[in-house]
């Protein structure tokens, strides 16, 4: 049985040459994932974190022969101050990150003798956030929190 159905020519455009236009119509979805791949690739290295930071670190002497188990660093950063332990960082101003924090201590003194931490504070931090820090050091079972101080150039 045949059927007498055919395709309109207007609908198969078979007798037509390609136009760019048609080409564009085909390759416009790919052109706009290369365009939004190429935007993201861009705007990657903006919103990813810096690889480092500046720090002014001070230069110490332990004159009663104590030393430290841990150390730490603790930065002002523009957000509030930063406190370095263990490949991790914690603000200061959040008291979830600084209980975080108190949980790691812990965990480190357990591991230690002298349960001994030395905190490397840079010259722009305030002294309260130092002994925030000292507050929670010692929470955490630590017996000396010990803090460096950068003498001046040639001073002993």
């Amino acid at each position: 049985m045949k059927s007498d159905f055919s395709v309109p020519s207007y609908l198969t455009r078979d007798d037509q040459p390609m136009r760019w236009s048609r080409y564009l119509i085909v390759l416009a979805p790919w052109l706009m994932v290369l365009f939004a791949l190429a935007m993201f690739l861009l705007l990657e290295k903006s919103i990813c974190l810096p690889e480092g930071m500046k720090v002014d670190l001070p230069s110490t002497t332990i004159g009663d022969s104590t030393k430290p188990d841990i150390t730490v660093l603790v930065v002002a950063a523009s957000g509030g101050t930063l406190v370095f332990f263990d490949d991790a960082r914690y603000l200061v101003k959040d008291s979830v990150a600084m209980e975080t924090l108190k949980e790691h201590l812990s965990k480190a003194l357990s591991h230690t003798e002298n349960k001994t931490i030395l905190a490397l504070a840079g010259k722009d931090i305030k002294a309260g956030e130092l002994m925030a820090f000292a507050s929670i050091a010692s929470r955490s079972g630590a017996t000396k929190v010990l803090f460096a101080e950068k003498h001046p150039e040639g001073a002993q």
